[in-house]
């Protein structure tokens, strides 16, 4: 990371800060790795639009969701940075047309509104994830908002749509990994 400030690489630098944060939740050092990942999210925010920065900015938002529930800081304010870093990768994927980072981007949220038990919200969001794949074709991607669309559909009670999203997922995932 000192490196890469060094050579003037502050793309680099917030990369591997990331990469250093991930690998401190890995490894169960929890406060150090909030710590860590409180920094890198603010050294992102002076990375231009691209897609390093909304790939990042999605991962830092799943690595604060990881935390949530086993560091001092509330799980709700977890969840709130992890949904803002989430939204912020959204709206930088959009700004650049980049069709798979948007995707990952609201999947990532609506899982993670799934797990708060934000039913709706959490469709909305997958079927955003969804329909960002639509002009990007990506099997290896739309399996997995494929199957949480029909888990949200199954806790609605619409096992008839849920049973077609997830018979979707299984065509999809068979594509990616033939039997």
């Amino acid at each position: 990371v000192i490196d890469a400030r060094q050579a003037g690489d502050t793309r680099l630098a917030v990369k591997s800060a990331a990469n250093i944060s991930r690998a401190l939740v890995d490894s169960g050092r929890d406060q150090e790795a909030l710590d860590s990942l409180n920094r890198t999210a603010e050294q992102a925010q002076s990375l231009p639009a691209s897609h390093e920065k909304a790939y990042v900015m999605i991962s830092i938002g799943r690595l604060y969701s990881r935390l949530a529930g086993s560091v001092k800081t509330t799980q709700a304010e977890l969840e709130k940075l992890s949904a803002n870093n989430l939204k912020a990768a959204a709206s930088i994927a959009e700004s650049i047309d980049d069709n798979r980072a948007v995707s990952y981007a609201y999947g990532y949220l609506g899982e993670l509104q799934e797990q708060a038990g934000n039913t709706d919200e959490a469709m909305d969001s997958t079927r955003k994830a969804l329909y960002y794949l639509r002009a990007t074709p990506a099997a290896e991607i739309s399996y997995r908002w494929q199957w949480q669309e029909g888990r949200l559909l199954e806790a609605q009670g619409d096992t008839e749509l849920a049973s077609g999203a997830s018979n979707r997922a299984v065509g999809d995932l068979q594509t990616v990994r033939p039997v």
